[in-house]
């Protein structure tokens, strides 16, 4: 980080005090607001794990033999809003604000997904995302790591419970803080490898703190008992002119001394390296998360179930006094199953069951299990709303996103100002040529070169090449060109500190739209007999990098050799689908011809019949001739 430090240009800030670095501290973290949300936060955590009895309540359930039933509904619904975003994820991309920029902005998004891919952003995106939800608030900082080859932009998380901020600030995403900061634990030994010229007093500290150690469970300032020291790293607007400083010290002295911070945005104005984001903030500035809303909720279901669970496992009894020999022996008894009581003649023992009781509880569970599940993403987000048609299925999602929509707008909120962070860092310290690779829309592999030094003529010539231009033309243009003495003039491919861009991040719910039920009424027609050119199709799909297939569909490449070779399996296409058709109508002429004969043959035998039966009917209507009498009768 030094290597990177010296390059910027950085003017000690008039002197800032220890006591003043160490007020703003003690000023958000013992604040009652501050600390009123770091005690919601860590049992907000608590609940999501699993720890959702208090002590008090453990015991008087152990009294009384009832179970602790704890059904986690609350950590159900983090990882359902979890699973949502990772469904939502998108790669940030690079807008250019000059047409003439518009090649270079492609290669600016290769570089965010570059840096993106080097720090695993998705995780720690989702981890943000976790914090946001259960404590309230998220956050990392982006930074430069000086590195053997080129400096590194880092993105690293923050864990809640060592980001500190101004208590007063009231906007999600921190823009009205005047401070904010970064505690870490630090070994003894480590701070004074790191701080020499500071090595006497760590050792000042450790001593005085553990001449007066309280054993208290959080230590603040230094842990005697690790023999560790804490670091406050504090990022702090000067009043002066508006811009960001930075400070890093601990309790025995100031380790780095005040000086404007490193980085700077797009306009050159110092910026602070810590990118915050809270969920929601109440009137009083504490910030929380879903959890609170559902804490109430998940206390009832825990409690009904365990209480409908232990009315169902116990018996009261109603009995005269003197039913039984032994009370303690009957009641025994009663709570077994296979229980046996004898009572005495003439003597009242009734057991009560409490049925209508246990009815009561699981009906007031089930009210509240419902209300639980009110915000959870529907059937329809969840891609498990069966066969609904196009439309339908769209205005089904449409109503389930409005129920996660604060939530996912934070999420796409965070992840386009860690981009923007990202960008004013590789601005402002990627100045050498450099190659970085990346995978496509499609997984592959592909290389981008940023800040390549070159010549006009070689940036016209390389369009050239890429142009749909027949060889002879092309030779002839790359020939003006070298003739032209501007072409010989040097400038720099995909110049990185030059280049303005706008960073979209193009995130929402995977929902049907009306163009996805416009193509599969396409495909019934198709169906039905209706046949058009298949570009038709691939238009109205939803196919990623559809221009390329309507390109190689029409033939439409940059390679002559490809086009002759499509061109020859089109024309062979063309033959088989002729030699096709062809067959089948030969195959129907014959199935007509064998039909005809059949016919034929058919009323040949028909007629022949009709013959038979007309001579069978003649036969039978001449009158048959008596024998005449002899002349000897």
């Amino acid at each position: 980080m030094a290597d990177v430090v010296s390059s910027v240009a950085a003017v000690i800030a008039p002197n800032v005090t220890l006591e003043m670095l160490e007020k703003q501290f003690t000023e958000s973290v013992d604040n009652p607001t501050s600390q009123k949300a770091r005690d919601e936060a860590e049992l907000n955590r608590n609940y999501f794990d699993g720890a959702q009895w208090t002590s008090t309540e453990l015991a008087a359930l152990k009294a009384r033999n009832q179970a602790p039933i704890v059904d986690n509904r609350i950590k159900d619904k983090v990882e359902h809003m979890l699973g949502l975003e990772s469904k939502t994820r998108s790669d940030p991309k690079a807008f250019p604000r000059n047409p003439e920029d518009e090649k270079a902005a492609e290669a600016a998004s290769d570089a965010l997904r570059f840096v993106a891919d080097q720090n695993d952003f998705q995780q720690v995106r989702s981890q943000v995302n976790e914090n946001m939800m259960v404590e309230g608030t998220g956050a990392c900082e982006v930074i430069m790591e000086q590195s053997a080859k080129y400096p590194k932009v880092k993105i690293r998380k923050i864990r809640w419970d060592r980001f500190f901020w101004d208590p007063f600030s009231r906007e999600l995403d921190f823009s009205d803080a005047t401070y904010m900061g970064i505690v870490t634990w630090m070994d003894a030994d480590v701070a004074k490898q790191r701080w020499p010229a500071m090595a006497d007093r760590i050792t000042e500290s450790m001593i005085t703190k553990a001449n007066s150690e309280t054993h208290e469970d959080r230590p603040r300032w230094i842990d005697g008992k690790r023999k560790r020291v804490q670091v406050i790293q504090t990022e702090y607007k000067n009043a002066a002119d508006n811009q960001w400083m930075r400070a890093v010290w601990f309790k025995g002295g100031i380790l780095e001394p005040a000086a404007p911070s490193y980085y700077m945005d797009a306009d050159g104005v110092r910026e602070c390296c810590i990118i915050a984001q809270s969920l929601y903030c109440d009137s009083e500035g504490g910030r929380y998360g879903i959890v609170r809303r559902y804490k109430t909720l998940q206390d009832e279901i825990n409690h009904r179930r365990s209480r409908a669970l232990h009315i169902l496992n116990t018996r009261q009894v109603v009995a005269e006094k003197g039913a039984v020999d032994d009370v303690n022996v009957a009641r025994k008894e009663v709570a077994k199953p296979d229980g046996y009581v004898e009572r005495n003649p003439g003597m009242e023992f009734v057991i009560e069951k409490n049925l209508d009781m246990a009815e009561g509880q699981f009906h007031l569970l089930v009210d509240a299990m419902q209300a639980m599940a009110v915000s959870n993403p529907n059937a329809a987000l969840q891609g498990s709303s069966g066969s609904l048609s196009g439309r339908a299925k769209m205005i089904d999602q449409e109503g389930g996103a409005v129920q996660v929509g604060v939530y996912l707008d934070a999420v796409r909120y965070f992840q386009k100002r860690v981009m923007k962070s990202v960008w004013h860092r590789i601005k402002q310290f990627w100045d050498q040529e450099m190659w970085i690779r990346v995978r496509d829309d499609e997984g592959r592999m592909m290389f981008t070169v940023l800040n390549q030094p070159t010549t006009k003529g070689e940036m016209e010539a390389e369009k050239l090449a890429k142009a749909n231009l027949p060889p002879q033309q092309k030779a002839m243009m790359v020939q003006q060109i070298a003739q032209n003495p501007e072409s010989m003039q040097p400038t720099v491919k995909n110049p990185i500190a030059t280049l303005d861009v706008d960073i979209i991040i193009d995130e929402s719910p995977d929902t049907v739209n009306i163009q996805a039920e416009q193509f599969e009424q396409l495909v019934e027609l198709a169906k039905a007999g209706v046949i058009m050119p298949p570009e038709i199709y691939v238009e109205a799909s939803t196919l990623r990098n559809k221009q390329k297939i309507i390109e190689k569909l029409k033939g439409i490449v940059d390679d002559p050799a490809a086009q002759a070779e499509m061109q020859k399996q089109k024309q062979m296409q063309d033959e088989a689908m002729a030699i096709a058709k062809a067959q089948a109508i030969a195959e129907v002429e014959n199935t007509q011809a064998d039909t005809r004969l059949k016919v034929s043959e058919t009323h040949e035998n028909e007629v022949d019949a009709s013959t038979e039966l007309a001579l069978a009917a003649k036969e039978m209507a001449t009158p048959i001739e008596k024998p005449k009498p002899r002349a000897d009768a």
